[in-house]
């Protein structure tokens, strides 16, 4: 959508004022059409209000065009100026262009056809020179008239306020009062001297002027004959020249519009220069200043990089003479850093790894699990430690992995990183141990002896099932209770409590203890720590009530054949010496013995033994 353009149209006949509206409402819609039907109407409007243009009618009922263009100029309104003027109207058109309008259309045929496209150009030209710092329409300006004629200096002021109202003139009539008036504050655009003055040539006032750094455009007016000197004025600086000959009044309000216009841009230029001389300063110490910043930054950039190369170099020194497996992967599970280690596992050269998924290497169910688990660290942002396993030469193996993600600048993750360590050797171990301290507790439950580990305290850590069955409670009521207030119900050891004994001996002990009808027999082993002090022990309670049985039916034994070897051992004795005697008394009588002495011999008389 075009933006709208704002135009006031001074027309007195309403009939041309609708059709206009109507015309620019159905062929130019952009436009804002305001009517005002006289000239002070219109001159009160735009002293309020703001236009993009204005539309003037030649032929008002109050006045008429031109004398609008003088009160708009002495307004100062900066908004352009089209005038409607009819068939033979030029005289009127060179007035109201020198005026200050901008451009003309006659009211004559299909002119409104051609209207919209006048005033969007001269609302796009006023635009361009509002943009470029350029004048958009005649504005008030004041001109200092040095001069020593009477007769002229009343001349020439009254020809400017009929031709060209917006130039407000300040007479003075010598050179070294126009310097007093210039070397006040002031508001003079522009200074028109004569070249012959009485107190001071125009030259050296022109010069003059120079040294005293009066910044404004000089116009010198030079009678015939004068021309030489009006070009050294030139030289000097002036902006132009204008010989006394006829009609010269006329010419003269376009000079000053020119001389006034050149110097706007002069002085335009010298801002430009300024502005550009320090622009290229500035931008020279720019220069400078980001080359150093760029030859600092290029430093720094190669200390950066050296110390990531030296930061990688470091990491893949690490990742290489560790055993643990080091690597990293993208969102998609390329590899992205494969350290020594697992290069040598997987049997494939890294460079060749390096963007390979694990699919390309591993089964396809160990790759799915790993993937998996990669998969959680990156959802999560979260590291994990988890077990994995890996299909070897040697068979399977398993590895505790550390896994975490890969974040960038922005906190967004881009990969996963893991370090997995070889932990197969600890599993089997694990298991070995598992079994061993399965095996020792079926043991430990096997036996037919009571069996509690005892801490430093005499509190039981551990019990079997023997203890179980012996006592007829379950073991988790032992756990933490003193052994004598299991087996004697007492809030203190018994005299004589192997326990104590074995503390202070650091050796075995033991005792027999009659509980009931049973006999039992207490064994106290005591558990030393590295420095051989004290630190528990291992308590064993036997059942020994069939032994002790047996040893006293053993012992009656004993004393019933000690009774019945006492009652036999003296007739054996007697026996015997019956038995040498006949061996005697047969010798006597020259006849053999009729019993061996062998027999004799190995019981000798007067002995106890059978």
């Amino acid at each position: 959508m075009n933006p709208t353009i704002r135009v006031l149209y001074v027309e007195d006949n309403p009939h041309d004022a609708d059709l206009t509206r109507s015309h620019f409402e159905f062929e130019a819609p952009e436009f804002e059409i305001e009517i005002a039907e006289n000239g002070k109407t219109a001159l009160k409007l735009a002293r309020e209000r703001e236009y993009d243009a204005l539309l003037l009618d030649r032929n008002l009922p109050d006045m008429d065009g031109i004398q609008v263009l003088k009160e708009l100029a002495a307004l100062g309104v900066q908004a352009p100026v089209v005038i409607v003027t009819g068939l033979g109207d030029e005289e009127l058109v060179v007035q109201a262009l020198r005026l200050g309008a901008t451009d003309y259309v006659r009211k004559h045929g299909d002119y409104l056809a051609t209207l919209p496209t006048i005033l969007r150009r001269v609302v796009a030209e006023s635009k361009k020179k509002k943009a470029s710092g350029q004048a958009v329409s005649l504005r008030r300006r004041h001109i200092l008239y040095v001069e020593q004629n009477p007769a002229d200096l009343d001349l020439l002021p009254r020809h400017l306020a009929e031709a060209a109202p917006h130039l407000t003139v300040t007479t003075a009539q010598s050179c070294g009062q126009a310097l007093q008036i210039l070397s006040q504050p002031h508001r003079l655009d522009l200074v028109l001297t004569d070249l012959r003055m009485p107190d001071m040539p125009g030259l050296d006032f022109l010069r003059e002027a120079n040294h005293q750094g009066i910044s404004l455009p000089f116009i010198i007016i030079t009678g015939k004959g004068d021309e030489e000197a009006a070009v050294a004025a030139l030289k000097l600086g002036a902006y132009d020249y204008i010989v006394k000959r006829e009609n010269y009044l006329t010419q003269l309000p376009y000079a000053i519009e020119n001389a006034l216009a050149r110097f706007q841009l002069d002085q335009a230029n010298v801002r430009l220069q300024t502005e550009l001389a320090a622009l290229n300063q500035s931008l020279e110490q720019r220069v400078k200043d980001r080359t150093a910043e760029l030859e600092q930054e290029i430093a720094e950039r190669k200390r950066a990089e050296e110390a990531v190369a030296a930061s990688q170099k470091l990491l893949q020194d690490i990742t290489d003479n560790g055993t643990s497996l080091v690597y990293a992967l993208d969102q998609q599970g390329r590899f992205l850093l494969i350290s020594r280690s697992l290069e040598s596992v997987l049997g494939v050269p890294r460079e060749t790894l390096i963007g390979k998924t694990r699919e390309a290497i591993l089964p396809p169910e160990i790759a799915a699990a790993h993937r998996d688990n990669d998969l959680q660290v990156m959802n999560d942002r979260q590291p994990i430690a988890v077990e994995e396993e890996n299909n070897e030469s040697d068979g399977k193996h398993t590895y505790l992995s550390m896994k975490f993600p890969l974040l960038d600048p922005q906190g967004r993750v881009y990969g996963v990183g893991g370090v997995s360590t070889d932990i197969t050797e600890r599993k089997r171990a694990e298991e070995a141990t598992v079994q061993a301290a399965q095996e020792w507790q079926t043991t430990f439950d096997s036996t037919n002896n009571a069996i509690w580990i005892l801490d430093q305290e005499q509190r039981v850590l551990r019990s079997n099932k023997t203890a179980e069955r012996l006592f007829r409670r379950p073991r988790e009521e032992f756990i933490g209770k003193h052994c004598w207030e299991i087996v004697h119900g007492t809030a203190q050891p018994i005299p004589e409590c192997p326990i104590l004994r074995a503390r202070n001996s650091l050796r075995r002990e033991s005792m027999e203890l009659q509980i009931g009808e049973g006999w039992f027999e207490v064994t106290v082993d005591p558990i030393l720590d590295a420095a051989g002090r004290y630190d528990g022990a291992v308590h064993i309670i036997s059942d020994i009530t069939e032994r002790k049985r047996a040893e006293a039916q053993l012992t009656e034994q004993l004393d019933e054949l000690r009774r019945w070897h006492q009652a036999t051992l003296g007739r054996e004795t007697r026996i015997l010496d019956l038995k040498r005697e006949v061996n005697e008394l047969l010798a006597q009588a020259g006849q053999p013995p009729r019993y061996p002495s062998a027999e004799i011999a190995q019981h000798p008389i007067g002995t106890d033994n059978p």
